[in-house]
Order: structure tokens, then C-alpha cells, then sequence
């Protein structure tokens, strides 16, 4: 029995075609990524995908035996969420917190930061205070996140602390700069 599929069908491609035509296409829009990234004479292994959002897809990956973040644009319509993330991370890293991711690589479309973290699930007091004082010396040095939520807080894994992260700068701008509205729409408040 041979497979045969009708080329002049004007319904959407189903079957053997689709299949067809989902491995011709472009192996990013498929969501395939290389094992390994390169930055200059250093290479990231990626391991796992351990999150998707709106603008990106971030894996578990290894660099040099440290379990980092990497952080992956889903497309060239959001690169400049990436690059606004790297600026606002790059500024921030001045103020030295255990509360705010660091960047040890990036390209075009790609983070690789430390520490990994995991999803938490819930806030403990603690956990609130360094979130609340975090952000008062960000605002104090002159930004702001513009999208806190439960998602975008992690604990860390690299220490026994369990430090509480706050990621996700990708909407963050300088409190000085006159900018529209940027954020979850879900998060707004009414």
C-alpha cells in the first residue's frame, strides 16, 4: 500500500502532508535548538526545557559543572524583550543582590544566567521581605519591574539558603524614561 496524499486539496494540510510539510520547514520554528550553544571559546550544554512563556522558552543548562538558566527567544518579534532584559540585568547586577539573576553570556536571542531556579509554590514571610526590600533598592537606583507575579519568582537551587529570585526583567525600564504600558494584562489592576 503506497501513501498518497492530494496536492490539489484546498482543505488544510492533514496526515502524511502535514508531516510532510512540518519537516521541511525551518528546524527553529519547530522548536528545535542545538545541544550546545558557543559564546566565543565557552559552550552552554543544554539539558531540559523547564519553562515556556509568552516571549520565550528557557532551558536547564551546564556550564562548566554550574546549572544555569537559559533563556531562548521564541522568535525575532520579541528580540527586543531580550535586549531590554540584558540592559535592565546589566545595570542591576551593580547593586550585587542574591535577588537578582546574573548574566554570564548572551547573543542575539539568548541569556545564559546564574543561579537556577525552581518554581515556588509558596511565599514565605521571609521570602516577601527580601522581595519588598529588593525592589525598594531597584526603585531607589532608579527601575522597575513592571510585571511581578507568582510566575516570575523562583527559589534559587545553588545554595542551601534558598534564596527567593526575581526574574523576568524583560519589561523592566528606568523609572526616568517616559514609556508606555508594558506588563501582564492579567496582572492589571482594575
Amino acid at each position: 500500500e503506497y501513501l498518497i496524499y492530494n496536492t490539489q486539496a484546498s482543505s488544510p494540510s492533514k496526515g502524511w502532508r502535514y508531516l510532510v510539510t512540518m519537516m521541511e520547514s525551518f528546524p527553529e520554528r519547530l522548536g528545535w535548538v542545538e545541544p550546545s550553544l558557543k559564546f566565543g571559546e565557552e559552550t552552554v550544554k543544554l539539558v531540559r526545557s523547564i519553562g515556556v512563556g509568552r516571549t520565550s522558552v528557557v532551558y536547564e543548562g551546564i556550564y562548566k559543572d554550574i546549572s544555569v538558566a537559559v533563556k531562548m527567544m521564541k522568535n525575532a518579534n520579541y528580540l527586543s524583550c531580550i535586549e531590554r532584559e540584558r540592559a535592565v540585568l546589566k545595570e542591576l547586577s551593580e547593586l550585587d543582590s542574591p535577588h537578582i539573576p546574573k548574566i554570564l553570556f548572551y547573543d542575539e536571542n539568548t541569556l545564559v544566567m546564574i543561579p537556577l531556579g525552581e518554581k515556588v509554590n509558596n511565599l514565605r514571610k521571609t521570602d516577601i521581605k527580601d522581595i519588598i526590600n529588593t525592589l525598594k533598592h531597584v526603585h531607589s537606583y532608579g527601575y522597575v519591574h513592571r510585571d511581578l507575579r507568582k510566575y516570575n519568582f523562583l527559589r534559587s537551587l545553588d545554595d542551601s539558603k534558598e534564596t527567593i529570585l526575581i526574574i523576568d526583567w524583560g519589561y523592566g525600564t528606568s523609572n526616568r524614561e517616559d514609556t508606555a504600558f508594558a506588563g501582564a494584562l492579567e496582572c492589571m489592576p482594575d
